[in-house]
Order: C-alpha cells, then sequence, then structure tokens
C-alpha cells in the first residue's frame, strides 16, 4: 500500500491565491501587484479583489498565470464577529464569472449564508476557500462542518504580520477531526503594504504547467502550504507517503519535523550540525488521517496535505 498527495512527476510551482489591488481596498495598482510577485519568483497569482472577479488573462505568460479569482464576504454571521470571508479561484476558459464582475447593490451576497456563498461559487465552477478564521473571530463551531471547500487558510500572512491572527492551525485540526477533509492553504492577503508580501504561499507540484494543471493540482492536494519571513523560503518539501502504515517525509533541513494522526505523533527535533531532512513515524491501521509540518531554524514552516488512510 502506497499513499500520497503530491504528484508522482512533475516540478514545483510557487503561487499566491489571495491578493488586493486598488480595484478594491489595496494599495498598488493591478498592474504593479502582478509585477511585483512575477519579479519575485512566483509562478502563478490569484488577485481576489472584495466582491470583484478578476481574470487578468494579458498577464499570462510562459512561466507565469494569473489564476481568475475573487473574496466574496457575508456579515450574516455572528454578533461579535467579522463576518464569514471566501475566496473563489477559477479557470479562466470554464469559471462562470466574467472579468470585472461586481457583487455590491441588487447582485450584492453580503447579507447571504456563508454555506449558499460556498455553493454559488462552486456551481460557477471556482474552487472555494474558508479565509482568515482566526482574524475573523469566528468560532470552530460555525465553519467545522461547511460544505465544497476546497481548503482553509491554516496561516493568512497579512493577518499575521499586522495582527498576529493569521495561524488557523486549530481550527484545520477540527476540520480533520471532525472528517471534513479539506486541503490547508497559506496566503498573502496582501493589501499592499510594506510587510505583506511574500510571506505566505503553496508550492503546487504538477507535470502540467497551464491553469487547468495547477487547478487540477490544487483539488487533489498536491501541493503544500508555507509560511516565511518576507524574502525567505519555507522548508521544501520533496515528499510525503504512506507506505504499508509507515508514514515517510522527506524535506529539506529543518529543526524539527512533526508527523501525526488522531491516535498518536512523533516529533524529531534536529541541530544545525544535524538537521532532519526524512522523518518517519509507524501509524495504527485505523488511525483516519496522517499530517506533516517541517519548521526550519528560523522559524519558517511548510505544511504538508493531510493523507487519508
Amino acid at each position: 500500500m502506497q499513499l500520497y498527495t503530491l504528484a508522482r512527476s512533475g516540478n514545483f510551482y510557487k503561487g499566491n491565491l489571495h491578493t488586493h489591488t486598488t480595484l478594491s481596498d489595496g494599495l498598488l495598482s493591478p498592474e504593479d501587484t502582478i509585477l511585483k510577485y512575477k519579479n519575485n519568483n512566483f509562478a502563478f497569482l490569484s488577485i481576489t479583489d472584495h466582491n470583484l472577479y478578476g481574470i487578468f488573462s494579458e498577464w499570462n505568460l510562459e512561466n507565469f498565470l494569473m489564476i481568475p479569482g475573487i473574496e466574496f464576504n457575508t456579515s450574516n454571521a455572528p454578533a461579535g464577529t467579522w463576518g464569514h470571508h471566501i475566496v473563489g479561484i477559477g479557470h479562466p476558459g470554464d469559471t462562470g464569472f466574467y472579468h470585472g464582475e461586481r457583487f455590491v447593490d441588487d447582485k450584492s451576497l453580503k447579507n447571504e449564508n456563508v454555506q449558499r456563498i460556498i455553493d454559488f461559487l462552486v456551481e460557477r465552477n471556482n474552487l472555494a476557500i474558508y479565509a482568515h478564521p482566526y482574524w475573523s473571530r469566528v468560532d470552530i463551531s460555525d465553519i467545522v462542518h461547511l460544505k465544497n471547500l476546497t481548503g482553509m487558510e491554516i496561516m493568512n500572512y497579512a493577518c499575521e504580520a499586522s495582527w498576529k491572527s493569521g495561524n488557523a492551525e486549530v481550527f484545520y485540526s477540527h476540520f480533520l477531526w471532525e472528517s471534513n477533509f479539506i486541503w490547508c492553504m497559506a496566503t498573502d492577503d496582501s493589501h499592499g503594504h510594506a510587510n505583506e508580501f511574500f510571506g505566505g504561499y503553496i508550492v503546487v507540484k504538477t507535470p502540467d504547467f497551464t491553469h487547468q494543471g495547477i487547478l487540477d493540482a490544487i483539488k487533489s492536494g498536491s501541493f503544500y502550504a508555507c509560511y516565511a519571513s518576507e524574502g525567505k523560503e519555507a522548508p521544501a518539501i520533496m515528499d510525503f507517503i504512506v507506505e504499508d502504515y509507515v508514514a515517510k517525509i522527506t524535506c529539506e533541513p529543518c529543526r524539527v519535523v512533526y508527523i501525526y494522526t488522531p491516535k498518536g505523533h512523533i516529533s524529531l527535533h534536529g541541530t544545525e550540525d544535524s538537521p532532519i531532512t526524512h522523518a518517519e513515524y509507524e501509524i495504527k491501521p485505523d488511525c483516519q488521517f496522517v499530517r506533516a509540518t517541517c519548521v526550519d531554524f528560523k522559524g519558517n514552516t511548510s505544511w504538508a496535505q493531510p493523507i487519508i488512510i
């Protein structure tokens, strides 16, 4: 038996799926934002302005792709929260939205039920991602049973850098404990401020660097999520598999690697002279899933996608 999420062949591509510009509440124009990411070794980017769908096909190049996207938010949420925020991403040739489509006035979804917003995105051939639950002040019980999500932001860099509320590992864990198996995402959610770039991203593995290839990899979990100091890189995860009930991870040199299941865990700690680059853990056959997290000597962190047993 061998189980995995990372594709068995292909290359790794770095991208950010949550970004804002002057078309909503960001400080930089779409052009300046796109160039900033393109010039910093990102292979794909989604501009997800609030209630405004963006496609930006004119920026697609052989080595850089714009993933169509939007961020919806609803105030139909418990008192004391900042509402639910859902990012949607799609394929430029298949999305049910058009570039520049605005959801304001009579098209506004601000009072819609959050499940309805997720379903609306899926009906329009988009993937739905729950954004920054910690920052939004929502209760875990309010979101853990939501259906049709592709993923949830385990790290939102702008929220972490400015509010210390971007790390949502505990929220994500509850999804898995409730057998609501979605993927963990990391994003910048940049609004153009100096401390909001290049710290939250995903690294996709695919043999097909096209819009379809990137989206298929995201849907299948062939990626890992990253949090790094601006200008730095989180440790690369080369592979994570389960073989004959042994979880195995291979990564760049790390201070600590965690492998954990609902029924047990292991943490391996290294030193700069003897870092951790490989870890194994025998899991019980009745475990529902296994996860792994890699942390380097600067605290930069990568989260593997869970392998469902």
